[in-house]
């Protein structure tokens, strides 16, 4: 009987003539630290590990990570340790990357990045207390002729997060709506048998706008008591040093209305959009200062309709208040947003909704619209290979992301969590409790079974799933892809100690390394 053993620790020594004829039949069948990344022929152990020096304590564990590249071609690294999302700014640095931003607290359960910022997800929580999604990000754009933003985290209160806040009073924000007659008098643009709302929302990122919701101003001629030829319409943004960073503008909304019912007649039309932003990408206009407030005047002589009303600009229906919706899972695709495992008011089965952001716009969801009602609540999201694909513990999903329907399902395989899956250039891998798996692109093949013999105590395999909730998304096997040696390693954490069980599987040769020595990862 051929017997089996494993050297369990390789530092140092290369083999230069190793040969299929030299192997000796007992010849070990597993090994720690071994280079899978040498040349054929040759054993050699893994190199000392390299760390990236940097000299603002920036070194935590990290869950997830984003990398962004901004507009001066600098990368940086947003990560989320145990407690905390921080920035690695300028990473590639001669010397030393910087701190982007004061760590901010967030418990982080899946990322994606965007253009120079990443949506993070962090979960949600009961109904009456929401728990907001993150947004981290580069505002390169300043407010009011101010320098440039940098860096912000924005939290996850209700007042500074992800979600696209509109103006939370209408009344507020449109200040004296005031008629005017001109000398010699003209005909008027308004009608007596007419009432005209104004309304208002902000515009973030440039492209992104907050729904306007119910509230509005009026203005009639029988209030007036003359006939107008033209209102003036004070717009005024209260304590700007508070505003929102990523504010680019406000936009002036106006409709007809039934002065007998107060019923619209029209839909919202766009009257103008006041530039905030520094950039003179925005336009420019010329805000007032009137202590800590801004305001700024508009002249409406109803001469004309606007072609662009406010459902065409943002794809919403003008009536919806809201567009927030909370999310533990998310990723993108073909310039969409992807969110998974929700939380949203008057939907009691948010937790197994799948929402579509609109294009290009990752914080405006559609949610009356746009979503797909999945079989479970699901533990993982990935975009791969032209479509969405959702796990549970025990299911696989293959969702179009344009008929938002499922396509496949796959039964007795899963995952274990969001950040037990990723996406390489050689295809996706993931695990679940039983196996770890890698799709081609066509096919999904079974990659585990060679690790997955008992060999002894000390070095016995215990999964890719240990001490661990079901269904969680903490302390969970981690996948990591190794791109410089084609490693793609699962870090399965011990939490008995500082140590954690790490196998790599090298996708070229198809061979699995045990790694010892690495730190924790929660």
């Amino acid at each position: 009987m051929r017997e089996r053993f494993a050297i369990t620790d390789f530092n140092s020594g290369i083999i230069n003539r190793a040969d299929a004829e030299d192997i000796l039949e007992n010849t070990a069948i597993d090994s720690n630290n071994i280079d899978g990344d040498a040349p054929e022929g040759q054993l050699q152990a893994i190199p000392i590990a390299l760390t990236k020096p940097n000299s603002n304590n920036l070194a935590q564990a990290s869950r997830l990570f984003e990398w962004i590249k901004t507009k001066d071609t600098k990368w940086h690294l947003v990560h989320v340790d145990s407690a905390n999302i921080n920035v690695m700014a300028d990473f590639y640095h001669a010397t030393a990357p910087t701190a982007g931003i004061t760590p901010v607290a967030c418990v982080a359960t899946s990322m994606v990045a965007h253009n120079e910022e990443v949506h993070v997800a962090v979960g949600t929580a009961t109904l009456g207390t929401p728990t907001f999604p993150n947004w981290t990000g580069y505002c390169d754009y300043g407010q009011f002729g101010g320098a440039t933003l940098g860096w912000k985290s924005l939290g996850t209160s209700a007042t500074s997060c992800a979600s696209l806040t509109r103006p939370t009073s209408t009344l507020d924000y449109l200040v004296g709506l005031t008629g005017h007659t001109v000398t010699p008098p003209a005909v008027t643009p308004f009608l007596a048998d007419k009432i005209y709302h104004y309304n208002v929302s902000f515009v973030y990122d440039g492209v992104q706008e907050t729904p306007m919701g119910t509230g509005y101003q009026s203005f009639s001629i029988s209030t007036y008591g003359a006939n107008p030829d033209y209102v003036t319409v004070v717009v005024t943004l209260y304590a700007v040093a508070s505003l929102n960073p990523r504010v680019t503008g406000v936009r002036l909304y106006k409709r007809e209305a039934d002065p007998s019912t107060g019923l619209p007649i029209t839909l919202y039309r766009l009257q103008q959009e006041f530039n905030v932003a520094s950039s003179t990408a925005y336009g420019s206009t010329s805000w007032v200062t009137s202590g800590p407030d801004k305001t700024v005047t508009y002249l409406d002589y109803n001469n004309a309709d606007s072609p662009s009303s406010y459902e065409d600009n943002a794809g919403i229906a003008e009536s919806l208040i809201s567009n927030d919706v909370y999310y533990t899972l998310n990723t993108d695709l073909n310039g969409f947003h992807f969110v998974a495992g929700c939380l949203k008011t008057g939907l009691p089965d948010a937790s197994m909704m799948m929402f579509r952001s609109k294009q290009y716009r990752y914080d405006m969801f559609n949610w009356t619209n746009d979503y797909l009602k999945l079989p479970s609540v699901p533990t993982a999201l990935k975009a791969f290979a032209g479509k969405i694909w959702a796990f549970d513990e025990n299911h696989l999903y293959r969702i179009n992301p344009d008929g938002m329907y499922i396509e496949d399902s796959t039964e007795g395989i899963g995952c274990l969590s969001q950040r037990s899956v990723i996406v390489t250039d050689y295809g996706m891998f993931w695990c679940d409790d039983k196996n770890a798996y890698w799709h081609d692109g066509e096919k999904i093949v079974p990659i585990g079974d060679a690790i997955k013999t008992n060999y002894g105590a000390t070095a016995q395999w215990t999964g890719f799933a240990c001490n661990y909730t079901r269904g969680s998304q903490f302390l969970t096997t981690c996948v990591v892809f190794h791109a410089p040696k084609n490693y793609v390693m699962f870090i399965v954490p011990d939490h008995t100690s500082a140590i954690s069980n790490v196998w790599a599987f090298h996708v070229q040769k198809k061979r699995w390394d045990k790694w010892t020595s690495f730190t924790q990862c929660f």
